[in-house]
């Protein structure tokens, strides 16, 4: 799975005022937080690889206009395989309280160190 996100739901906001300020859709505010806060739940479950059976998470960052993609996290069998250095503090707010905090996330990453020329998540 892979989930590509503005941000926070202000960046969001932000983001499709913007769009529809150049022509393209646009949507009300409160649709926009709804669909973000499923969004972001579904996005907490499917971590959950015991109950999701995903293979692999992988969460981008896609919150400025100017670059590519930016990859944020790699999970593979319930496991961090890779997270960003710069993570988004809109993944450790959401994160946080969960398992799947970032700083468990990073301690794993410690005492998961990858095999030389093993797969890391792609």
């Amino acid at each position: 799975m892979e989930y590509v996100t503005a941000g926070s739901v202000e960046e969001s906001i932000k983001r499709v005022k913007e769009r529809s300020y150049r022509g393209g859709h646009s949507a009300s505010e409160k649709l926009i937080r709804e669909i973000y806060d499923k969004s972001t739940k579904n996005l907490i479950a499917a971590l959950d690889f015991d109950t999701s059976c995903l293979e692999a998470l992988r969460i981008y960052d896609n919150s400025r206009f100017d670059k590519p993609l930016q990859p944020l996290l790699y999970m593979r069998h319930g496991r961090p395989t890779y997270l960003s250095e710069n993570a988004s503090p809109w993944l450790g707010n959401l994160l946080q309280g969960t398992r799947f905090d970032i700083t468990h996330l990073r301690e794993s990453l410690k005492t998961n160190i990858p095999r030389k020329g093993r797969d890391q998540g792609r």
